[in-house]
């Protein structure tokens, strides 16, 4: 973590992002009493928050491990969860206890335990994913880090930006910032747009997809 003006502000969170690849952006967070720390990759295109855990079973073994049992602010949940990813399937159980990303200490955010996610996780250089998506798209309906950033007073603005630099390119890996926006990245002003919540149910998954398209199902077109 470093220190920049943006941070004499109150409630803005800063962190430096180390690349891999051009594909994968992650940085470090902290979890429990004292502090257990982790690497994270921030996902904007999910919004589940979860770390190997201790009870970990398989595929765990190169990663930090959550110990809850060495936590004073832990809190036992301990309902079931899985998650499929395009990498593969993620298994563990929910637990509860003090986050702290970019500075900023989230009270009893609910997150997963992993005890057996997919071997793809194996040889990654992240930990675990940090869930940056809509609550609407979250499984089971845990709130992400980040709403509950704001729902906590945490954050000045109900905003996060992130910005991606290249490899080979001079300075960080990236950059992501909670609560506003590091105006030396960028010059203009910012376009916005509204975001499309169109939802479709299959066998129990939500999914999220522009209206008017047509999509395959079952060897069947629908029109959404």
């Amino acid at each position: 973590m470093f220190i920049s003006r943006l941070e004499m502000q109150s409630k803005i969170g800063i962190d430096y992002l180390t690349n891999s690849g051009n594909n994968a952006y992650f940085g470090p967070i902290t979890i429990g009493t004292p502090p257990q720390t982790f690497t994270v990759l921030f996902d904007t295109g999910s919004s589940t928050f979860w770390v190997p855990s201790a009870k970990c079973t398989s595929n765990c073994g190169k990663h930090n491990n959550y110990n809850s049992s060495a936590s004073l602010s832990y809190i036992a949940q301990g309902n079931d969860f899985k998650i499929y990813y395009g990498s593969g399937s993620l298994s563990g159980i929910t637990s509860i206890d003090t986050v702290t990303v970019s500075g900023i200490t989230i009270s009893q955010q609910t997150f997963v335990e992993s005890t057996i996610p997919s071997s793809f996780f194996v040889n990654t250089k992240y930990d675990g994913i940090f869930g940056l998506g809509f609550l609407q798209t979250s499984q089971d309906k845990i709130v992400p880090p980040f709403y509950n950033m704001m729902n906590q007073g945490l954050l000045d603005e109900p905003v996060f930006s992130v910005w991606l630099n290249k490899v080979g390119n001079k300075g960080p890996g990236g950059e992501i910032v909670f609560g506003g926006v590091d105006s030396s990245k960028f010059s203009g002003n910012f376009t916005y747009v509204p975001v499309l919540n169109t939802e479709l149910t299959v066998d129990n998954y939500k999914f999220y997809c522009p209206s008017r398209i047509n999509m395959s199902l079952a060897q069947s077109t629908s029109s959404l």
